[in-house]
């Protein structure tokens, strides 16, 4: 009798099921709703707003694998430059597919490179934008930095990071990646199940709320940031005084031994980072703090947020550090002849920076002059030129970045057009125009030798919530740096529209 009644619990919840199932399907129909797609219409409509296109030439000919961490990834925009290599693919009829295998907050060293050596043999180029995360290969002894940041567990991180190489691996592979985002509970059969993507989507979004819960209430809790934020610390940020030099010789083992690794007939690009130089150091290390360099501080950044001209002489008598060497840029770029000095300390200041969120300029530098040297099997995509735009065109490098360092879409559509010169074998290209309706997301207009193919605009619904991200991270930016930076970061940031 056990065995009778059990099996007909089971022909009931599966009648339930397919009651609920078919509720669903008629809702869509009529109603067109998203809360009663399956996974195959929610991901169909993800790209279609996007202005993403489906490639199906996975199997064929050239196939491309990116690697990075966030900004490889398009955090912080509508689209990256892998899906517009692939939108320019599939409008100029190219036998190409690129893979993404990104992961934000994630470096290259102990992550990334360990994907590349996974999927040696499975692609013809390797593409890599990489560099800005290195500082999580570091042993925090505390929980925050002393602004109240919240540093790494390094020990966790490694080991979330060994378990999920082969998980981002498998799901990008899978055949069905397009159609089910490389999710594990979703391949040709499930993806037709509505209540399953319902349920699905209803638990991601009560995981994130309590996620959020948890971090407003253990991880921020108490934390009055208007008091704690100051120019200088009596405390280092990385207690380690050779740190920068041991997440560089991290970089150049990983490149050496994918090096090894390549075959003739492959290609690795390596392209060079781009941080935003505008927005002012973090913080500054300093033996003796004290209110008096605070206040002092405190006036030169409001003279800039005035567009009040600074004296040198002041600005040579503050402390050697990051932020006197932001201020002697911004003194260079206004005051003297319009030259790459000017650049050069910007750089500077950024490297001194004692909470580190971009690349470092070792690491830049060993991308940028070291492997064309030493690494024939790599080609450098050297687009640190455009750095000259610090001084000759301040809006048009604002508009490439969304923050400190992720790309905008526009910054991702340079990078594209970039990698489309060394990909293509016509000329296929990408241009931004602006719609009132949606001025923060411009269309793409895709072109073959000039010709226009195609155009791809990003929905309003998909603009706002890549405008909702980026407000959310400029936020959380803005309670780690003092009050009188924050204003002015806020111009600049305020600058850059191409969501």
């Amino acid at each position: 009798m056990r065995p009778l009644l059990f099996s007909k619990k089971i022909f009931a919840f599966l009648l339930l099921i397919l009651f609920f199932e078919f509720i669903f399907y008629f809702s869509f129909k009529v109603s067109g709703n998203y809360l009663f797609e399956n996974r195959y219409e929610t991901e169909k409509r993800s790209y279609f707003h996007k202005g993403i296109l489906k490639n199906n030439k996975r199997g064929e000919n050239y196939k491309i694998a990116v690697f990075g961490g966030s900004s490889a990834n398009g955090y912080g925009s509508s689209i990256n430059f892998s899906q517009i290599l692939n939108n320019m693919a599939v409008i100029s009829n190219n036998n190409v597919y690129v893979d993404n295998y990104s992961v934000p907050a994630t470096p290259f060293y102990l992550f990334q490179a360990e994907k590349i050596k996974r999927v040696i043999n499975k692609y013809d180029m390797f593409i890599i934008y990489a560099g800005h995360n290195e500082w999580l290969h570091f042993d925090h002894l505390k929980s925050f930095f002393p602004n109240k940041a919240k540093t790494t567990n390094y020990k966790m991180m490694k080991e979330v990071w060994s378990k999920n190489i082969d998980k981002n691996v498998e799901e990008i592979q899978s055949d069905n990646y397009y159609i089910s985002g490389g999710n594990f509970l979703f391949n040709d059969f499930t993806d037709k199940i509505r209540i399953l993507n319902f349920a699905y989507r209803l638990t991601v979004k009560i995981k994130n709320k309590l996620k959020n819960i948890y971090y407003s209430t253990f991880v921020k809790k108490k934390v009055d940031f208007e008091k704690n934020q100051r120019f200088y610390y009596s405390q280092k940020f990385f207690d380690n005084s050779d740190y920068k030099k041991k997440w560089t010789d991290n970089f150049k083992k990983s490149i050496l031994e994918i090096n090894n690794l390549i075959k003739p007939h492959q290609r690795v690009i390596i392209i060079t980072p781009l941080s935003n130089y505008l927005l002012p150091p973090i913080a500054d290390f300093s033996k003796q703090v004290s209110d008096e360099k605070e206040k002092t501080l405190s006036e030169f950044y409001l003279k800039i947020s005035n567009k009040e001209k600074l004296n040198l002489i002041d600005i040579n008598k503050l402390e050697d550090g990051a932020h006197k060497s932001y201020l002697l840029a911004y003194y260079c770029k206004y005051n003297s002849k319009k030259n790459l000095n000017c650049v050069d300390k910007y750089i500077e200041s950024k490297n001194l920076d004692q909470q580190t969120i971009t690349i470092i300029k070792p690491i830049q530098d060993f991308i940028k002059k070291d492997i064309p040297k030493n690494f024939k099997k790599f080609e450098v995509l050297d687009i640190t030129g455009f750095n000259s735009k610090l001084i000759s065109n301040e809006i048009e490098f604002l508009e490439f970045f969304v923050d400190a360092m992720h790309p905008s879409k526009y910054g991702h559509s340079y990078i594209a057009n970039k990698l489309s010169k060394l990909i293509f074998n016509e000329k296929v290209s990408v241009d931004l125009n602006y719609n009132p309706d949606t001025p923060r997301c411009p269309e793409l207009i895709y072109k073959v030798n000039n010709k226009i193919i195609k155009n791809l605009k990003t929905s309003k619904k998909a603009c706002e919530e890549t405008i909702s991200i980026n407000q959310h991270t400029h936020k959380d930016y803005w309670n780690y740096i003092p009050k009188e930076t924050r204003i002015f970061s806020k111009f600049y940031i305020s600058q850059s529209n191409n969501y």
